[in-house]
């Protein structure tokens, strides 16, 4: 138990490594700056399809990192002195891709670990009293789940609701190909419109 939390502490650190130019200009007028949600997938084409056609984010970057004393260079993998250490495993690679809405000031990073078995990368604690979610601000949740529908690719857990104690707001939550949960906010037509 030790081993796998200490390994998705680091995979968390990884990124800030690697992903400096994304920081917005902005951040440096602030002391903090919310920059990026990562998280350990085991179906990086299944999650892009999901994230890209049905929730619309654009994937702004590709990256690959491998170990540089345990794996064999690659073309367009970056050797990285380390990583193996860094993520308590051998032959370390990674394969992290960044997605953003189009402001590209905040990014939901993905971290594939293609040459290990899903069995030794532990990619979340999910359980009722540890729920965690990822939530985010749609233009329209019919929109989406027509998406969920025509792709599907994901799950539609519930109906849309609409939540008088926060403003009329509309909410949905679904799952995506991972059963990771996604909390869907829409927010009236007037707001979003502006």
């Amino acid at each position: 138990m030790y081993q796998s939390v200490r390994t998705i502490k680091y995979v968390f650190l990884l990124p800030l490594i690697f992903a400096v130019h994304l920081l917005p200009v902005n951040a440096q007028e602030h002391s903090t700056h919310f920059w990026h949600v990562g998280a350990v997938v085991h179906d990086m084409e299944g999650m892009h399809k999901f994230y890209t056609e049905v929730l619309g984010l654009e994937n702004v970057t590709d990256l690959a990192f491998a170990d540089e004393q345990s794996v064999t260079a690659r073309e367009g993998v970056t050797p990285l002195h380390g990583l193996d250490e860094l993520m308590n495993m051998q032959g370390t690679r990674t394969v992290i891709r960044h997605y953003s809405a189009p402001n590209h000031d905040m990014f939901l990073e993905f971290i594939y670990f293609p040459d290990h078995p899903s069995n030794i990368v532990d990619r979340s604690v999910y359980k009722p009293r540890g729920w965690s979610h990822l939530g985010l601000q749609v233009k329209s949740i019919d929109t989406v789940i027509e998406k969920i529908n025509k792709t599907k690719t994901g799950s539609i857990v519930g109906k849309p609701t609409v939540l008088k104690e926060f403003n009329n707001n509309r909410y949905l939550m679904i799952k995506d190909p991972e059963g990771n949960v996604v909390e869907l906010f829409e927010p009236p037509q007037s707001e979003s419109k502006q």
